[in-house]
């Protein structure tokens, strides 16, 4: 999502925040072709890490397979999962969650997990 560059990575330190695109249906040739797409068309350089998960183990550790894809997880350094937010057709139909996500970031750097 090309919003979560410009609102999340972008804006936050990485000591602070990580943010990983996860794949596991789409060859990493596919995954870096959308990206070059997003910078042709919206002038927007994905830096965030683009990864295949293509034992699927991941989807599996966290049920993403049942899921709405692209699904959204905003994990903490414990694991713990605070927001999971499912399938979406537009990038724009992700504002809202965008909004809660950015609201929990913040909450969770001013008040760490565990003391992290």
């Amino acid at each position: 999502m090309p919003s979560f560059q410009t609102e999340i990575y972008d804006v936050y330190s990485r000591d602070d925040v990580e943010l990983i695109i996860l794949n596991h249906d789409a060859s990493a040739v596919a995954m870096q072709g959308w990206a070059d797409y997003l910078e042709s068309t919206q002038g927007i350089t994905l830096t965030y890490p683009m990864v295949f998960d293509e034992s699927g183990e991941t989807f599996e550790t966290y049920k993403a397979t049942e899921l709405i894809l692209p699904s959204i997880f905003l994990i903490d350094q414990t694991g713990f999962i605070h927001i999971r937010a499912d399938g979406a057709d537009e990038p724009s139909e992700f504002l809202p969650e965008l909004e809660e996500i950015l609201h929990t970031i913040d909450d969770l750097i001013a008040n760490p997990p565990g003391g992290f």
